[in-house]
């Protein structure tokens, strides 16, 4: 039987956005690899940047961890 090993995931908060202006940003890291980062945009707007993918809008930073967790599943 095959043993599961353990994943580190991380989240980073972050100021300011790729733009270098003010806003709240997480960044989600597996290992040592930055899989990518969810933008609050507004009350109920986020958006979600994965490299090499248009952006993709949801309503929370849990949605956001979601997407960004399933779209590692497929690619990684």
């Amino acid at each position: 039987m095959k043993k599961n090993k353990d994943i580190e995931v991380a989240v980073a908060e972050k100021s300011k956005n790729a733009k270098g202006q003010a806003a709240e940003v997480h960044e989600l890291t597996i290992g040592k690899k930055v899989i990518g980062e969810i933008e609050k945009l507004e009350e109920r707007k986020f958006v979600v940047n994965i490299e090499g993918e248009g952006p993709k809008y949801v309503k929370s930073f849990d949605e956001g961890y979601e997407v960004l967790i399933s779209h590692w599943n497929l690619f990684q």
